[in-house]
């Protein structure tokens, strides 16, 4: 059980740091009213999740032992759907209607998207 736990610590710090960096580089490439790097961080995470999923319990090249460190671990900290929601509702209370319909229709479509096409690509390889 230790494993595990320290399998989680170790994959939601690399998660973290990658969220930050990634994040943080897409808001200076592409600066604007949404927030571009939660979205593009949300995208990624939906495709790599995919990826794994099909590589754990389809094709089985992953251990389940992996699952936590790279489910929970990695991606539960590399996504950021909290920060969505608390972004979304700030441009919300903010009166800014319009960026936060935009923001949820590209957030979930875009990632509803990728993580399909993320399993896709994974049955094929």
């Amino acid at each position: 059980m230790l494993f595990i736990y320290l399998s989680l610590a170790l994959g939601g710090a690399l998660g973290a740091c990658s969220r930050f960096a990634v994040s943080n580089w897409v808001m200076k490439t592409f600066p604007g009213e949404i927030s571009y790097g939660t979205l593009a961080v949300n995208i990624l995470g939906s495709f790599i999740i995919g990826i794994i999923f099909v590589l754990i319990h389809d094709k089985a090249q992953l251990s389940e032992s992996f699952k936590p460190f790279l489910m929970t671990g990695i991606l539960g900290s590399f996504t950021t759907f909290s920060t969505f929601s608390l972004e979304t509702l700030n441009h919300i209370t903010d009166g800014q209607y319009w960026h936060a319909f935009v923001y949820i229709v590209l957030s979930l479509s875009l990632c509803l998207i990728a993580a399909f096409i993320g399993m896709s690509f994974a049955k094929l390889a």
